[in-house]
């Protein structure tokens, strides 16, 4: 593995070490093209501090946003192609189906 590849990688794992946003992914896993105040809703945080969040797996490239106007405006979140292989790496994720231990996520569902 090149060092360029290994930093990035690092960044992502550093994103993830938080169970904020790795609720986040398992909810986007479940639900594509959620919109954000459902997204809110159903992971259980604040506005603000989900925009925050939402930001930071962005950045790093693990989610995709869409707009979308139809009766109203609306941006809907998806996962990446790259936050899939992520989360089958962590055994998050196998052949399109959640693990059974992410029902309720957390540091000892990682282990």
């Amino acid at each position: 593995m090149k060092i360029d590849e290994l930093r990035k990688k690092l960044k992502i794992y550093g994103t993830l070490d938080n169970e904020d946003r790795l609720n986040i992914l398992v909810t986007l896993y479940s639900n594509p093209d959620i919109s954000f105040s459902d997204l809110a809703r159903t992971v259980k945080i604040d506005k603000p501090l989900l925009a925050y969040h939402i930001g930071l797996l962005r950045h790093v490239g693990l989610i995709e946003s869409k707009y979308e106007r139809s009766s109203k405006k609306m941006t809907k979140y998806r996962l990446s192609g790259q936050a899939l292989k992520i989360l089958k790496e962590l055994r998050i994720a196998k052949k399109g189906k959640l693990l059974r231990k992410t029902a309720k996520l957390g540091s000892k569902a990682i282990s």
